[in-house]
């Protein structure tokens, strides 16, 4: 049985969160326009123009959300809070 202890469970995490999000910043521009994938707000699935811009913004924005999220990680002890503030931004 592998046993992690609470600091390397928290690294842990935050690679696979930081995974994730690059990840989704990766493939969010390559989308295709429809209204089952992607960011499904009412003013994206309406206009193609509007979705691509959305996608694309995403795109440009995982990058350094990953950055700031790993630099906030380190720097304030409060995980969780991190964590979520990283997902609403």
């Amino acid at each position: 049985m592998i046993k992690i202890n609470a600091e390397n469970e928290k690294l842990l995490a935050m690679s696979i969160i930081s995974c994730v999000i690059l990840f989704s910043g990766i493939i969010s521009p390559k989308l295709p326009f429809t209204k089952h994938t992607g960011l499904r707000l009412p003013w994206t699935v309406q206009d193609e123009d509007t979705w691509n811009l959305a996608h694309r913004i995403i795109g440009y924005i995982s990058f350094p959300i990953v950055i700031l999220y790993i630099a906030a990680t380190f720097s304030i002890d409060n995980f969780e809070t991190v964590t979520l503030g990283t997902m609403i931004a």
